[in-house]
């Protein structure tokens, strides 16, 4: 009997619009005491700033292209430009002291503007922002970048305009981080728009991984600019449009050349490489598209554990294995000493912490075995309700192989062994458990009754 085959139809290609041309605008708050600088000083102060300044090729550039009037400049009062945005998201994504007085002491405002063609070098693109920085620098000035929007720092860095052109994706964007209602998190990009680009997010964000994420989300960014630029090198003029995925392969190369470094291998063991499946989702009218980063369509598990797979692949995992005796006096006393603190930390927990800080609880998960063995691991917590936590786990198991990072768990509150609170600048409260670990040699056989991980 024949039986019917049936071939996996595969999936099509995303097709992105580029625009043609691309206007880059960037916007410089300044004080001028008395008659504020015209079109022709301005663009003066550019072309010299970029031929002082910028190493070549780039910069003879971006001079001649100030000369052919590519750049155009428009100064109006600062009540008379665009509303402000709000100062504490300002202060989010990086304004210090010194931009705030600067932005706080400002008479006037230059929008500098000039189009842009999907090419490289982006000769738009740096033109806008060397005549922004070259106004503020005269001027006392600092610049906004409305894409996100954000203020660039006073003190940019030495290789802010390479003398070869080449981009440094992270630093043209943003990554806001924020947690929903199931305590879960959503990670945006903005400033993609800037390269013609919808932005990338990812949904479902344990919320121990905002951080070693980073690097993979800007690393799709970079794949992303890449392929235009790619596209534009096939063609006298530039690409319309673009086919991508819907999987994409991202490794460690693309990473480096993303943060303008030099590709290095992969640490022993781990492949340096892994695959992210693409979704694009249209903006409702006037909000940005967006590629939404979802497993792979082979995956077999949820975006938790994906998350963690995924970051493995890439970098590695690793294994702090500290074996502590089951009859340690210091741990006992450093487990009550996490028990008594418990109603506290929830209380601050369910008040709501801090902005990029993460809570944390360990729990010993049972192994089995003769000496019912407990092998003891970290959860995220999402939420906490009453007595019931729920979290992801935060480490890859050694001998619960039925367990995988990013999987989701559910203890009763009874069941904490030890609680850590991570704040963003890398400091933690808790953690008491892990004081005494640390004071024990990792052991390379099998630990005794307690196994810190």
């Amino acid at each position: 009997m024949w039986l019917p085959f049936f071939r996996r139809r595969r999936a099509r290609p995303i097709r992105l619009k580029l625009p043609d041309p691309i206007f880059m605008s960037y916007g410089v708050f300044f004080r001028a005491d008395g008659e504020p600088p015209g079109q022709d000083d301005l663009a003066a102060t550019s072309v010299a700033w970029a031929e002082e300044r910028i190493g070549a090729p780039l910069g003879e550039a971006l001079a001649e292209w100030g000369r052919r009037g590519l750049v155009t400049f428009l100064v109006t009062t600062r009540e008379d430009g665009p509303p402000l945005p709000d100062l504490d998201f300002l202060r989010q994504f990086g304004m210090g002291d010194d931009e705030e007085r600067r932005l706080g002491g400002a008479t006037h405002l230059a929008l500098v503007t000039s189009p842009d063609r999907i090419q490289h070098p982006r000769l738009g693109f740096w033109a806008a922002a060397a005549a922004a920085r070259a106004i503020a620098e005269r001027h006392d000035g600092v610049v906004l970048d409305p894409s996100i929007p954000r203020l660039l720092p006073v003190e940019g860095p030495d290789d802010e305009f390479p003398g070869d052109g080449r981009l440094h994706i992270p630093r043209q964007i943003v990554v806001p981080f924020s947690i929903d209602a199931r305590g879960l998190g959503w990670m945006t990009t903005k400033g993609l728009g800037k390269f013609g680009l919808p932005e990338l997010e990812v949904r479902d964000v344990p919320p121990d991984l905002p951080n070693v994420l980073l690097p993979l989300i800007n690393g799709v960014a970079g794949l992303l600019v890449a392929t235009t630029l790619a596209a534009a090198a096939e063609r006298d003029d530039p690409p319309k449009t673009i086919e991508i995925g819907p999987e994409v392969r991202l490794d460690l190369d693309t990473i480096a050349r993303t943060y303008r470094g030099e590709p290095e291998g992969p640490p022993e063991g781990v492949r340096g490489w892994t695959t992210i499946r693409l979704e694009f989702h249209r903006g409702r009218k006037g909000a940005d598209d967006f590629l939404r980063l979802v497993p792979p369509a082979h995956f077999p598990e949820g975006q938790g554990v994906w998350l963690h797979s995924a970051l493995g692949d890439l970098f590695g995992t690793a294994h702090d294995i500290r074996g502590v005796p089951g009859d340690s006096a210091a741990m006992a006393e450093a487990h009550a000493r996490a028990v008594a603190t418990l109603p506290d930390i929830k209380q601050r927990f369910r008040a709501g912490l801090a902005p990029g800080e993460q809570l944390l609880v360990k729990h010993g998960f049972p192994v089995g075995g003769p000496d019912d063995f407990h092998e003891f691991m970290w959860i995220a917590v999402n939420t906490w309700d009453d007595d019931r936590i729920r979290g992801q786990l935060a480490n890859d198991p050694v001998r619960r192989v039925d367990l995988r990072a990013g999987q989701a768990i559910e203890l009763a509150e009874s069941d904490v062994f030890d609680w850590v609170l991570m704040r963003p600048d890398g400091a933690t409260e808790g953690g008491f458990t892990n004081l005494v670990a640390t004071e024990h040699d990792p052991l390379a056989d099998e630990p005794d009754d307690d196994d810190e991980s």
